[in-house]
């Protein structure tokens, strides 16, 4: 049924469906792989102590890097 609506449809609502379709799976596609591997994965896997802990450690070694010696 879908079909034959979309079949239906002017050259340009086809090119503007076929648009939005394409940027919504590129929207999706790319959301999962950082936004689950960062954010969701962690949340899930590691105590709030440990996972404060890491982002304070993160934070602090790149300001050193970036203040300290690495800098020219």
């Amino acid at each position: 049924m879908l079909l034959m609506e979309v079949s239906t449809l002017a050259p340009s609502h086809m090119q503007r469906l076929s648009d939005k379709l394409v940027a919504a799976c590129r929207s999706f596609f790319g959301q999962w792989g950082p936004n689950a591997t960062t954010w969701l994965l962690p949340s899930e896997l590691f105590p709030t102590e440990t996972r404060a802990m890491s982002h304070g450690l993160a934070a602090a070694t790149g300001k050193v890097l970036y203040c300290g010696p690495a800098r020219p």
